[in-house]
């Protein structure tokens, strides 16, 4: 799916985006906000990592067919989890909602800034 370049472009530009907008939510909304996006930043990458791993192993060719089935539940409890966590998270009241959310999108944009900078390294003829 992604190689380990663009893996790698994405991650950074989610943590300097990540990090950009937990400063601007401490200069908005306090330190509470700031601790929030971060910790949406995070989930919003482990969320990433997770699916990008299970979506290559199921449409891997080398794969057998056998291990399609469970790698398919799996990816459904990784769904199921997603949202159970989130609901959890953003119910607490250590938790800035608007800060949460504001830390996810930046994983969001990063995948787009991963693939517009990723344009650039194909080859052209």
């Amino acid at each position: 799916m992604f190689d380990e370049t663009q893996q790698a472009r994405i991650a950074l530009s989610a943590l300097v985006l990540g990090g950009v907008c937990a400063l601007g939510c401490a200069w908005l909304a306090g330190p509470l906000s700031a601790i929030s996006a971060a910790l949406g930043m995070l989930f919003g990458l482990g969320n990433l990592w997770a699916l990008a791993w299970l979506v290559g192993r199921l449409i891997d060719p080398d794969g057998s067919a056998g291990s399609k089935g469970p790698t398919l539940v799996l990816y459904i409890a990784k769904a199921l989890g997603f949202f159970i966590v989130a609901g959890f998270l953003l119910s607490r009241p250590w938790v800035h909602t608007i800060g949460f959310m504001t830390g996810f999108t930046a994983v969001v944009v990063a995948i787009a800034v991963g693939g517009i900078a990723s344009a650039g390294d194909v080859p052209r003829e």
